[in-house]
């Protein structure tokens, strides 16, 4: 977007927790005002809606006897509209299919994280909402026993639910039923601590870091073999 008369250089990452979710980050840097949509096509015989949830608004697509998709974009402005589009299934063949999307305004660099979070049939809506947090943005996500926290930085120490981490990406997720951390998701940083404890420290960068409490066990995979883990159980958030 760089022909525009206030220029703008868009970067999009996506994080694919197998099994789990789609999380998109786009970031957006520029100086100017400007007015964004985000698209979501849907195929032609989807019904999706906009609901009202915890954090603003959410989009669902739930058949009552078939997988679903819902689809949250926390944040404090801006919010989703249901449009009429296109989908084309082979070349000459179009057919009228719904777009849902979100739309917000803003002026200088921006940030916009965006959750797809498939649903089996029947199951419980999930919920997404943005917490407090210095130096980054922090996200809660509740889908029935599970709980995830997501943090979002730029590469320096930030603050959130009592977790500090200079990860670009800091995911954590609790264990069913029970008060513990059991899962960790780290991409680009040095060190993770939570309730005061270090979990994670590494002396260089690491792209990557998975972190799986099993127990008494500790499992860790890394590109960094250097890379130090403690402890095995934590708190709840």
């Amino acid at each position: 977007y760089t022909r525009l008369a206030a220029p703008a250089t868009h970067r999009r990452s996506i994080l694919f927790l197998k099994g789990d979710y789609w999380i998109l980050r786009d970031c957006v840097e520029t100086t100017g005002a400007h007015h964004y949509d985000l698209p979501f096509h849907f195929v032609a015989d989807a019904d999706p809606r906009i609901d009202t949830a915890a954090g603003g608004q959410a989009v669902r697509e739930r058949p009552s006897d078939q997988p679903g998709l819902e689809i949250f974009a926390p944040t404090r402005l801006g919010g989703w509209r249901r449009e009429n589009g296109w989908v084309s299934l082979c070349y000459g063949s179009r057919a009228p299919a719904p777009v849902l999307v979100f739309s917000t305004t803003g002026v200088g660099n921006q940030e916009f994280v965006t959750f797809l979070v498939p649903r089996a049939a029947q199951a419980p809506k999930a919920e997404v909402q943005e917490l407090p947090a210095r130096g980054g943005r922090a996200f809660d996500v509740q889908d029935g026993d599970t709980h995830d926290v997501l943090l979002l930085g730029p590469g320096c120490p930030m603050e959130a639910a009592e977790i500090v981490s200079d990860f670009e990406w800091t995911w954590m997720r609790g264990e069913p039923n029970s008060n513990t951390l059991t899962e960790f998701v780290l991409l680009g940083g040095t060190f993770l601590r939570f309730q005061g404890r270090e979990i994670v420290r590494t002396a260089a960068r690491c792209s990557y870091a998975v972190v799986r409490c099993l127990g008494e066990e500790v499992i860790v995979e890394s590109d960094r073999p250097a890379l130090q883990s403690t402890g095995a159980s934590y708190s709840t958030l």
